[in-house]
């Protein structure tokens, strides 16, 4: 990419060349520019660029007029004019906007924010403050305000949401330094803006109880309250009441030390919403609810649920989490932990949420794991751990009291973290499969619209191989198009070829689901998974992977191995050859368009390996077989 080129998303869309502003087009353009850059360095699909243009109803040559779009934004943005210079690249299934962090805004702003973060948890907060200002500064409105698409703007929610967190870590930053200077005016300005946001309102409140101004505090509350239990039906949380009684007693001042622990006691409640139409798994629910609910033991239990993307590891966990509440009432944790850069990242969160000030918490991974683990000490708190990679993670991570309890979620078959117990999930059986579709498509989609297709959710659900992230999103399509009837949305699945897109909307996909495991592998497991897409779905012999790859048996035994650790690959039972494996549908399809990467003359010999492994078998049995006179 030319180095003159820096682009702008933090308020109006601009792109410079070397200071000046280029035209980059009209509104088109500029959405998929915005899109672009909003999810720069990473592909993304042409579905979601025409999504972006054209919402639910593209034209029927929208494919053509998107190639279109693009080689003028090409045009626009290369050197001179010339297309080839431009940092647009095309990758398969969409097209990927290339530039160096230090030219678009955004990235610098994450940078700078994440760096803050560091700074903050190694107890250097006057830096943390400076980068924040830093930060925000390059703010010149809402996120690509000039661009006229309703998706760019849902895209762009979340980076609207990244400025208001690192304002209130700016706030924080500043109390702790003692800069209050025009801080009560800026909160009150927050509040009114995001009303229902619990940390603003406790940090106005602090501040104007340290200013002298309770009466105000309390006022604080009180409308926060009214307007949680009018407009949600909830109370506040638990942190915030007992910030509320400290004002309102005037025995402790907000943040001030409690006795038992040194340092405010706080009950943190970090779970994301359950998953309100969650379907089937009751008999895993209940007997992980037991076990997880018991109470006398003498170490924290930690249970893992594994399984491929997309099998519902994370509603599971989310609903059993709720449903346990009540058993730990001293807080529950949550971190997903491939958004985090390591364990010390994920300790120094949970030490925030206990109310362990930036300066408070150490600059060492060991130092972090002890102070947490004095933290919970007596204490009842359950740990959700989302989406570990491996086990090296959750060593840090175990708490040592055993009235705690641990959750976590893993594509990792995982089994030597603690006294951890591993849970795997499978396909839901087509009866919950159903009922998860009718829930999230409504009874009226999923029997179809005028009442007479019902077999056809039947259909769905089977193509999706009872995987709910697949029936949710095929439901979710289906619900979203009032011209469709479920018959419709079978016939498009039925086509192998097309199927994984049509599972995908907006950024839920079943094939990136799948490729962020494939990511994850080597190269000679990523070659074994490509070759195993050359079969025909379902069950294979232990000696096929080795044909595949013509390899000895025992290295292509280690390779399937580490694909079923992954969940890529699952065990079939046993032939009379060995155990048998197979690969769920959905990844099998990847598995087939992965396939296309290795060379033509690859492939045939492969399968020409397999073919003659065949065989050879049919021919040792036809040896052995006892020669009978026919009988006429």
């Amino acid at each position: 990419m030319g180095c003159g080129l820096y682009f702008r998303v933090l308020g109006p869309l601009v792109a410079e060349r070397d200071g000046v502003p280029l035209d980059v087009g009209g509104p088109q353009n500029r959405t998929v520019l915005a899109l672009l850059l909003l999810e720069a360095g990473r592909t993304v699909a042409v579905e979601r660029l025409a999504e972006a243009l054209w919402d639910d109803e593209p034209p029927a040559s929208w494919r053509v007029q998107l190639q279109g779009i693009v080689s003028r934004l090409r045009r626009a943005l290369g050197a001179d004019g010339e297309r080839a210079s431009a940092p647009i690249e095309t990758r398969p299934p969409g097209y990927r906007l290339a530039v160096r962090e230090e030219r678009l805004d955004l990235a610098c702003f994450r940078r700078e924010v994440a760096d803050a973060a560091g700074l903050a948890a190694s107890g250097r907060p006057e830096g943390a403050a400076g980068l924040l200002h830093t930060a925000l500064a390059r703010w010149r409105g809402p996120v690509c305000a000039d661009v006229p698409s309703p998706y760019v703007r849902r895209v762009a929610a979340d980076v609207e949401d990244l400025r208001l967190t690192a304002t209130e870590d700016r706030v924080d930053a500043d109390v702790a330094l003692g800069r209050w200077d025009g801080l009560v005016a800026e909160l009150q300005a927050l509040v009114r803006e995001h009303p229902l946001r619990e940390r603003c309102a406790g940090q106005l409140m602090t501040v104007l109880a340290r200013a002298g101004r309770p009466a105000d505090a309390l006022a604080v509350f009180r409308a926060l309250r009214e307007r949680l239990v009018d407009e949600l039906g909830i109370e506040p949380s638990t942190g915030l009441q007992q910030l509320h009684r400290s004002i309102l007693t005037g025995a402790r001042g907000p943040g001030e030390a409690d006795a038992g622990h040194g340092r405010p006691y706080l009950v943190p409640c970090q779970l994301p919403a359950d998953v309100p139409d969650h379907v089937g798994r009751d008999d895993v629910l209940d007997e992980l609810a037991a076990e997880l609910a018991a109470g006398s033991r003498a170490a924290p239990p930690c249970v893992a649920i594994t399984g491929p993307g997309g099998i519902g590891k994370t509603a599971l966990a989310l609903r059993l989490a709720h449903r346990l509440r009540g058993a730990y009432p001293d807080g529950r944790l949550y971190a997903r932990l491939r958004e985090r850069t390591g364990p010390a990242e994920v300790l120094a969160a949970f030490l925030h949420a206990f109310g362990v000030p930036p300066a408070g918490v150490p600059a060492g991974l060991d130092e972090r794991g002890a102070l947490f683990r004095e933290l919970l000490a007596n204490r009842r708190v359950l740990i959700v751990l989302d989406d570990a990679a491996d086990e090296a993670w959750l060593r840090h991570l175990l708490p040592g009291e055993p009235r705690c309890a641990v959750l976590v979620t893993s594509r990792q078959r995982l089994s030597g973290a603690g006294a951890l117990r591993a849970v795997a999930l499978g396909a839901l059986p087509p009866d919950a499969g159903l009922a998860l579709f009718r829930s999230v498509a409504g009874p009226r989609a999923a029997a179809g619209r005028g009442g007479g297709d019902a077999g056809a959710a039947v259909e769905i659900v089977r193509l999706c191989g009872g995987l709910p992230l697949a029936i949710r999103i095929a439901a979710a399509r289906l619900a979203s198009r009032p011209g469709w009837t479920a018959a419709d949305m079978a016939a498009r699945l039925a086509s192998q070829r097309h199927r994984l897109d049509w599972l995908q909307q907006g950024d839920l996909g079943v094939r990136a689901s799948f490729q962020d495991s494939y990511a994850s592998l080597t190269g000679e497991q990523r070659r074994l998974f490509r070759r195993l897409g050359l079969l025909e779905p379902g069950e294979f012999p232990p000696w096929v992977p080795a044909a595949l790859l013509d390899e000895r048996n025992a290295a292509a035994e280690r390779l399937l191995d580490d694909l079923v650790d992954v969940h890529l690959v699952e065990p079939a039972g046993r032939g009379a050859t060995g155990p048998r494996h197979r690969m769920h549908d959905l990844i099998h399809l990847l598995a087939a368009e992965l396939a296309g990467e290795d060379e033509p003359a690859e492939r045939h010999a492969a399968v020409d390996r397999v073919l003659g492994g065949w065989q050879d078998l049919a021919a040792a049995a036809d040896a052995e077989l006892p020669h009978l006179a026919l009988i006429h």
